[in-house]
């Protein structure tokens, strides 16, 4: 049976699988009509999500932007059509960590798929060898990564994130620093309320 016609069959059957938009087009509510939902921060979820994409450069584009905030809102009427709401169904925030000098330990932190292998005798020449790249080799881990700027007069402002990298990576090769790496992490929840990112500021004695 199509997929489509699932939420018609409820009534002769003990319990179906239905596919989220399929069910929404039905008129069910996944928070209250549902026996099981997939969790959204789990590996399944983020592994199997459909992705909005489109040619770079293209990302702040209109038609784009009305098509994300499409895909990630829900317009509500009441039964005569009078009054109506948007509700927002989806968060997203994505930080840009900026070029940014990293060390062997953390690379797989930047990049999922990273591996580092060193080779060599004690008193020989060693190697240490960057792999990077092939889906097999994802891990499936998500970091903790904090982002501090410090102000002319020592005041921190702090950025706290939980996720993985989900954008492109590029990495700067020059003469002066060729270790710089500028990648993009997508924010997961922190905690039970669903907190995506916190920013802990450093106030001076006078500030309000």
């Amino acid at each position: 049976m199509e997929a489509a016609q699932l939420p018609r069959t409820l009534s002769d059957v003990d319990f179906a699988v239905i596919n989220g938009n399929y069910a929404a087009t039905a008129g069910f509510s996944a928070s209250k009509d549902a026996l099981a939902v997939e969790n959204a921060t789990s590996e399944a979820a983020q592994t199997y999500t459909n992705l909005l994409v489109v040619e770079e450069g293209n990302e702040n584009e209109p038609a784009i932007k009305a098509l994300v905030a499409a895909l990630t809102s829900q317009t509500v009427k009441d039964d005569k059509g009078r009054v109506s709401k948007t509700i927002v169904t989806e968060e997203d925030v994505k930080l840009k960590t900026g070029l940014i000098t990293w060390s062997p330990a953390y690379l797989q932190a930047l990049i999922e798929t990273a591996r580092v292998t060193e080779t060599g005798k004690s008193g020989q020449h060693k190697h240490r060898t960057y792999k990077l790249g092939g889906l097999a080799n994802k891990t499936g881990k998500r970091y903790l990564y904090r982002f501090v700027h410090t102000r002319d007069d020592g005041r921190k402002l702090r950025i706290t994130v939980t996720g993985k990298n989900s954008g492109t990576i590029s990495i700067a090769f020059k003469n002066d620093n060729p270790t710089q790496v500028d990648a993009e992490v997508t924010a997961q929840s922190l905690d039970s309320d669903g907190t995506l990112v916190i920013m802990d500021d450093e106030l001076t004695e006078n500030a309000t």
